[in-house]
């Protein structure tokens, strides 16, 4: 389960080129886009933004510093 600080701040964390290329994609399909929906009961929550401490993905990943998805 992600941290209270990831839960109030991973909007801030994620970098800004990546949430509009995400908002560029679902324009040009016109579908939605779910990157994580772990927040609402889903499976998918090691996508987009991933804590430094944590031990899934690569120590360097893209994911650690909001440009990955």
């Amino acid at each position: 389960m992600p941290s209270k600080e990831y839960e109030k701040y991973w909007l801030i964390l994620m970098d800004d080129r990546i949430l509009i290329t995400a908002d560029e994609i679902r324009e040009y399909y016109g579908v939605p886009v779910t990157i994580n929906n772990w927040y609402w009961g889903g499976n998918l929550k090691n996508r987009g933004f991933r804590e430094m401490n944590t031990t899934i993905g690569a120590k360097l990943s893209q994911h650690k510093f909001g440009r990955a998805y």
